[in-house]
């Protein structure tokens, strides 16, 4: 069924396992034999609100695309990067743009926050209200302990691991829960084309340290910089910002990475950690509509 409703950003909805899954375009409602504009089914926004958001209706792209993906925009990359799941896994950080997964798997959204703890924190100054997932599961998301070791089949992680200070861990922590034959799908910004454009590069022998000796201390250093280099405070106003994002365990981009030292350290995490047995990427689309954004399948 499809559904639409003005008071949810002009969207067209589709409906399936009692969930809502947004249709960007018309070419998605016809790769899955949607009548389009026909079938759409016009309902009241509060009906809309109460099935629970998912990810938009993907395209359905084949071994050979995920293989080989054609010239396409960001969101059609991100497609790709999900179009070989199945079963079911758990999206972490989806906030109001959860991943394109297939729709026959099945998804569990977690986050560090509750919903209002989210809507609190990221958008308590939107005139109109804003339509996020709801949180299933609470979780760390350096360790994932709240997750059963090899019992899911996938893990998504759209730019959440800048937000780690421990990333060596997370890809170990993800490894041990998935299992054997899951994916890791990881989205990161590259700081090349972010507001961290200006700050340093993290590397890998940083990286190494916060794994094999992860100390509070090990993070200040972050916090300064992000005060100076991305919210351009300087001086004593600088040092005092930084020192009371630090005491409240503010949410900052710990590390940052261009394509080519991320894959880099995941190299490493393979060698030295734990042996990721197949890694997928696409580099930032630059193209129009290009973005800043690439993308990492990490198979077990």
């Amino acid at each position: 069924m499809s559904t639409r409703s003005d008071a949810f950003r002009g969207r067209v909805y589709y409906v399936c396992k009692s969930r809502r899954h947004w249709i960007p375009t018309p070419e998605h409602a016809e790769a899955w034999g949607l009548p389009f504009p026909e079938g759409i089914q016009w309902v009241a926004p509060e009906v809309v609100e109460q099935l629970p958001l998912c990810g938009s209706v993907p395209l359905p792209w084949s071994l050979s695309d995920f293989r080989n993906p054609p010239e396409r925009g960001p969101a059609f990359i991100r497609e790709i990067a999900a179009s070989q799941l199945s079963g079911r896994g758990i999206e972490i950080g989806a906030g109001w743009n959860p991943f394109p997964v297939p729709l026959d798997c099945d998804v569990v959204y977690a986050d560090r926050w509750t919903r209002d703890d989210y809507l609190a924190k990221y958008h308590a100054n939107e005139e109109k209200p804003v339509d996020v997932v709801a949180s299933e599961l609470r979780l760390d998301f350096d360790r994932f302990h709240e997750i059963s070791d090899s019992s899911v089949d996938f893990l998504i992680a759209c730019h959440v691991i800048e937000h780690t200070r421990n990333p060596l861990q997370v890809l170990k922590a993800a490894y041990q829960k998935l299992k054997t034959g899951g994916s890791f799908i990881l989205v990161v910004p590259d700081k090349r084309y972010t507001f961290d454009k200006d700050r340093e590069l993290t590397s890998l022998e940083h990286l190494i340290l916060d794994y094999e000796s992860p100390l509070p201390e090990r993070d200040w250093p972050h916090f300064f910089e992000f005060t100076i280099k991305v919210l351009g405070i300087s001086g004593h106003d600088a040092y005092d910002r930084a020192v009371e994002a630090f005491r409240a365990d503010g949410d900052i981009h710990f590390h940052t990475w261009t394509y080519e030292s991320f894959l880099g350290m995941v190299e490493y995490c393979i060698q030295m950690i734990c042996p990721w047995r197949e890694v997928w990427s696409h580099p930032v689309v630059i193209a129009p509509p290009g973005g800043a954004e690439f993308y990492v399948v990490l198979s077990k």
